[in-house]
This record gives C-alpha cells, structure tokens and sequence, in this order.
C-alpha cells in the first residue's frame, strides 16, 4: 500500500460554480411559484427537490474548494 494524496478544488471554484447554481435556482423558483404551468408541473415538493439537490451541490463544491473534503484521492505506490 503507497502514499495517499489528498487532491483539493482551487478556491475560486467555489464561487464560479454560483455563477451557474444561482441563476438556475432562481430561474426554477420563478417557473415553480410565478407561472401556471411551473405550478401544475413542478409543484412544491418538485421545487423542494430541486433546491435541496442545488444546495447539496453547492455544499459539496465548497467543501472540495476550502479544504475539508477532498475532490480526489491519490494513491501512489512505494517505489
């Protein structure tokens, strides 16, 4: 068994990947309690759904970028 290597997320990932979750969060919330349609189709739970899968993606993304959970293990044998 080698060497582990713990592979961390540059910060400013972090940030950059709320560029994309934000918007997207929002543009759902509007769809989901602002228009007919989004309300028949989506509905609460599925708004709920969504949101708790946004926020564990931006959790995750947080965690990898400031250091507390990896984005990947390497594992290097002994030579």
């Amino acid at each position: 068994m080698g060497k582990q290597r713990k592979v961390y997320l540059p910060r400013w990932i972090a940030w950059f990947i709320q560029l994309f979750v934000l918007p997207i969060w929002l543009w759902t919330t509007y769809a989901a309690f602002f228009t007919e349609k989004g309300r028949d189709e989506l509905g609460i739970a599925g708004w709920l759904v969504v949101t708790l899968v946004m926020a564990a993606v931006s959790v995750m993304v947080f965690l990898m970028s400031y250091g507390k959970w990896p984005a990947y293990i390497i594992e290097e044998e002994d030579e």
